[in-house]
């Protein structure tokens, strides 16, 4: 569920009834309210609910990628395998390329021994080979390797070899930056997906900047404003002081999932700017996600 690995820092249904029509005004306040409902019901094995706030989120923000393929995961898991196939063309038409991630993605293990799965991966790769035609092929490669080591039960590997590859792949970020590979949105944003999943405040701040020149490039680019607040999050955290938006959380023995200490003067006005959930949203997911952790025990 949702299509960016970012690591946390660790210390130790047919078409919803619901659906609203595009053209209906709608706050990002809203929208993110739609979809942390979504997300905690996907954790809370609600994919009914799940459904229906992800296919209202999609109608609503028709730009959005996310919602489709995520309103797409709620139906496989649910076993509807026809609505499933149905969001995941919506979010394929509406951009997603990411053919290689979408291979391993658990959420579709159902769907991949259907006829129709030949045709998904068809039109991901249409996709993808024309988001290559303008992107940095080997910056891409590099991210969906970063992606690709997060994907499964990646907190079972070892921290120190883990941390080895990802300061391999940061490293070789680092130099296409400076060889000024990087010329779209798109590169800026998966330069610093890279970049946030270093060590050191200044690799926070590199991925931060990233993010910015990635929004400034597609103001529609809402994923670069919201990695852009958890990189600052997180280089806050490094340093031992509050984060901002709240987006950092540990994981404390047991499995349960804890907000780092959080700027008290920052508003979720704020917050809806950079595209982050509301402090209480984020909250609550963060107590179903330690319920969930408690159930699987």
């Amino acid at each position: 569920m949702g299509r960016i690995a970012i690591v946390v820092l660790v210390v130790a249904c047919g078409r919803s009834s619901h659906a609203v029509q595009p053209t209906q005004e709608v706050t990002i306040a809203q929208l993110l309210r739609l979809r942390a409902d979504a997300t905690i019901a996907s954790v809370d094995g609600d994919h009914a609910t799940c459904v229906a706030n992800f296919e209202r989120a999609a109608a609503l923000d028709p730009r959005s990628i996310d919602d489709a393929y995520d309103a797409a995961a709620c139906h496989a898991l649910a076993g509807e395998i026809e609505p499933a196939f149905r969001d995941l063309v919506m979010a394929i038409d509406r951009g997603y390329h990411d053919l290689e991630l979408l291979r391993v993605d658990d959420d579709f293990e159902r769907l991949r021994n259907e006829p129709r799965w030949a045709e998904v991966e068809r039109r991901a790769q249409a996709k993808l080979d024309r988001y290559l035609a303008t992107a940095n092929v080997e910056l891409y490669r590099i991210v969906t390797d970063d992606q690709l080591a997060r994907t499964g039960d990646f907190m079972k590997q070892d921290i120190r070899e883990f941390a080895a590859r990802d300061a391999v792949r940061l490293k070789k970020v680092k130099a296409i930056i400076e060889a000024g590979g990087l010329k779209t949105s798109g590169d800026y944003f998966n330069a610093a997906l890279v970049a946030q999943h270093g060590e050191t405040p200044e690799d926070f701040q590199l991925a931060h900047t990233l993010t910015l020149k990635a929004a400034e490039l597609d103001p529609n680019n809402q994923r670069a404003r919201w990695l852009a607040a958890a990189a600052a999050d997180r280089e806050l955290v490094r340093v031992g002081k509050p984060q901002r938006f709240g987006t950092q959380s540990t994981i404390h023995d047991g499995g349960i999932y804890v907000m780092n200490p959080v700027d008290p003067s920052v508003t979720d006005a704020e917050r809806a700017q950079w595209n982050v959930r509301a402090l209480a949203d984020q909250t609550r997911l963060l107590r179903a996600r330690t319920a969930a952790m408690q159930r699987k025990r």
